[in-house]
């Protein structure tokens, strides 16, 4: 925890990545696809997730230059000076965004009950069946998905950034996704406010949403989609890799960057001061010296199109394929057994030149003759070409 309190306070280039207007599909996308409202995943052990449907649509990406201004003064105000336009507005600048494939995602945060059903332990600080995990790495949350993929036959991963703001949003155009007024925030979600036991200077202390850390996910109002959480609790992981400004993101359905240092994180936590738990914040983390914090979680979603199970995709394999979305992992983890597990990394597919250049056959050639020029026998030449690499010969 100690590390996220750094992470929520200094990674600072938060970038309020606020939203002008959201228009969903679902009468267009939903109903012709019929598909269903919920889907329900059973991770074993008597454990089940819910997760809802949030149908394609089109919503603009970016805040206000005046909620960017609120922003960058607020900052100022906590000793937060030099901030340049970069640190504060390029990442949040308005861009419309289509979501082109209806999703499910999880109705509440993972919670240990579902961790421990499918990984077998609970790192959670701050224990409760109910509660959402937190302790957990991104890398920890991408084995969750993967684990989870097996156990159900549908595969889950985690939520773009894009998939994650329209989600939260859920078609609202303000700050929060229940409106712009600051004090209904501990009616909607759990943050830092005078029941918090933190003495941080971003405390609010004038509301109070009547939990000291993290709260049983559900304990507040739903957004439009029928989500909970969606502001604080824990910040939750996204699949994106983070880029200062996602203004130029691929569209439809953007992602982040091929590569980078840090994952994006979203949402804000019961750490977290108002600044962070709005519907656009943004902040990172480095997956590879980053392991976990008690003020950080995920939650799951699934892309519609991969609600099948293996058996049913096979039973229907004269349906329309081109429909079906293929979904590729960056990691692959198998398990042999007896504790023993490998793991595998995804080589993208590309096009690369192979052999050896001119110049490199040249200088081999030149080498062997070299070689050949210099032993005094047959049997020497042999056993030159037979000197191990690294002692002067050739293989």
């Amino acid at each position: 925890m100690r590390t996220v309190r750094t992470l929520s306070l200094l990674a600072l280039v938060v970038v309020i990545a606020g939203v002008v207007s959201c228009k969903s599909n679902e009468s267009s996308a939903a109903k012709p696809l019929d598909l269903p409202k919920e889907l329900t995943l059973d991770l074993g052990s008597g454990v089940s997730m819910k997760l809802v449907l949030i149908p394609s649509g089109k919503f603009m990406m970016g805040s206000t230059k005046e909620e960017q201004e609120v922003a960058r003064r607020g900052l100022q105000a906590q000793g937060f000076r030099g901030l340049t336009d970069s640190d504060v507005i390029d990442g949040g600048l308005q861009h419309e965004v289509t979501i082109s494939t209806p999703f499910y995602m999880g109705v509440y945060e993972v919670t240990q009950e579902h961790y421990e059903a499918v990984i077998g332990k609970n790192p959670s600080d701050f224990k409760g069946a109910k509660n959402p995990v937190e302790m957990v790495s991104w890398d920890d949350a991408y084995r969750f998905c993967m684990q989870v993929s097996k156990k159900t036959g549908i595969k889950v991963r985690l939520p773009t950034e894009a998939q994650w703001e329209y989600a939260c949003r859920a078609g609202s155009e303000t700050k929060f996704n229940f409106g712009n007024t600051e004090g209904d925030l501990c009616k909607n979600g759990n943050y830092l406010d005078k029941s918090n036991t933190s003495d941080s200077f971003w405390k609010d202390k004038e509301h109070s949403d009547g939990f000291a850390k993290t709260a049983p996910v559900g304990s507040f109002t739903p957004n439009g989609f029928g989500l909970y959480d969606m502001h604080g609790n824990v910040w939750e992981y996204c699949s994106d890799w983070f880029a200062d400004s996602y203004v130029k993101a691929n569209n439809p359905d953007p992602v982040g960057p091929g590569s980078g240092k840090g994952r994006v994180l979203r949402g804000g936590g019961w750490e977290s001061p108002l600044l962070y738990c709005q519907s656009a914040s943004r902040i990172t983390s480095d997956p590879s010296t980053f392991k976990g914090s008690d003020n950080i979680g995920f939650r799951l979603v699934v892309l519609a199109a991969n609600t099948e199970s293996p058996r049913q995709s096979s039973a229907n394999a004269q349906g329309d394929k081109a429909a079906r979305i293929v979904e590729v992992y960056e990691k692959l983890d198998l398990d042999l057994g007896r504790g023993v597990n490998m793991e595998l990394v995804l080589i993208p597919a590309g096009k690369f030149t192979m052999g050896s250049s001119k110049a490199e056959q040249a200088k081999a050639g030149a080498e062997v003759k070299r070689i050949t020029e210099s032993a005094k026998s047959p049997e020497e030449i042999y056993a030159v070409r037979q000197e191990k690499p690294g002692q002067g010969g050739a293989t």
